[in-house]
């Protein structure tokens, strides 16, 4: 069970841009917002998980199909937002089945990350696949992009690489992904897994019998070790870096994730500077907090 964090009082809203956008009604591109009489999202979005939970399950018995999807959705959301991730896979799993690519899409994404966090990599993977596969543009991105994370620490380096290649054509108006993508691919493409490899404690992968192999630095720092922050824009001029540290202020002290950071990067030989805000142990915590920080923002590897 993941451990509770400041992280887990900000609503986990979407956990791809509209953070693989686990609400219709954050995402322009979103079907319309279901009515909802018992106010199980608005209980969501103010972060009463344990009320959202209890006003979703019943929710699901509306005789409205795509009611019940929905309210199944927020209470597998908030049961994983209570720590309960037993429950919310017993709520989100089913949706896999959904007609609704979208909803599927986005219940894939998050058991996805979930099963990332408790490194589960090849369920990971699969999960993240089909999200890829269901959703589209910044949100698709994002599912490819955590995909190939999962496959590249189990090994499949060339898989992982295909992952990379497909969220940055999926990629529309996220630059943080289209920048992550890109600096994945510049890693390299690994030869594939040998068979009967296993995954390390820290991730990698190594055939039987061999001693752990340390990956390529910028392996390492973007792929799958913490800690981990939120990244809400990089910028060659430190006033307009100082300029958005000064926009997400409030909000970064609203969710108790402390003063906004700005450091200097090196992405493409170029230096950038960074706003980065808290510090997370785990991901799936840092994408709870980055739904609250706007759709541009992405969890990043802490920079040193």
């Amino acid at each position: 069970m993941l451990a509770p964090t400041a992280a887990r009082t900000a609503a986990l809203l979407v956990l791809f841009a509209c953070a693989l956008g686990a609400l219709p009604a954050g995402c322009a591109s979103a079907p319309a917002r279901v009515e909802n009489p018992v106010g199980y999202v608005a209980l969501y979005e103010s972060g009463r998980y344990s009320d959202a939970l209890r006003s979703a399950a019943a929710a699901t018995a509306s005789p409205s199909a795509r009611e019940r999807e929905q309210a199944s959705l927020i209470a597998g959301l908030s049961a994983h937002a209570l720590n309960r991730t037993q429950e919310a896979d017993r709520w989100l799993r089913p949706l896999l089945e959904s007609n609704d690519r979208q909803l599927s899409g986005r219940a894939a994404a998050t058991l996805g990350l979930i099963a990332q966090e408790q490194k589960l990599h090849q369920q990971a993977a699969r999960l993240l696949t089909q999200a890829s596969g269901k959703l589209t543009g910044d949100e698709g991105a994002r599912a490819s992009l955590y995909a190939g994370d999962s496959l590249r620490a189990t090994g499949e380096r060339d898989q992982a690489t295909a992952m990379y290649q497909r969220a940055a054509r999926m990629v529309q108006s996220d630059d943080a992904v289209r920048r992550l993508a890109n600096e994945r691919l510049a890693g390299g493409s690994p030869a594939p897994r040998p068979a009967g490899a296993t995954t390390t404690t820290s991730g990698t992968s190594t055939p039987p019998g061999s001693p752990p192999r340390t990956p390529p630095r910028t392996v390492v720092q973007n792929v799958s070790q913490g800690p981990w922050t939120v990244q809400v824009g990089a910028f060659t001029d430190v006033r307009r870096a100082n300029e958005q540290a000064a926009r997400v202020r409030s909000t970064a002290a609203r969710l108790g994730l402390g003063e906004p950071r700005v450091r200097a990067i090196t992405s493409s030989g170029r230096t950038l500077h960074a706003v980065q805000v808290g510090t997370f142990n785990s991901r799936v915590s840092a994408d709870r907090a980055r739904t609250s920080l706007g759709s541009s923002a992405v969890v990043t590897s802490l920079t040193r």
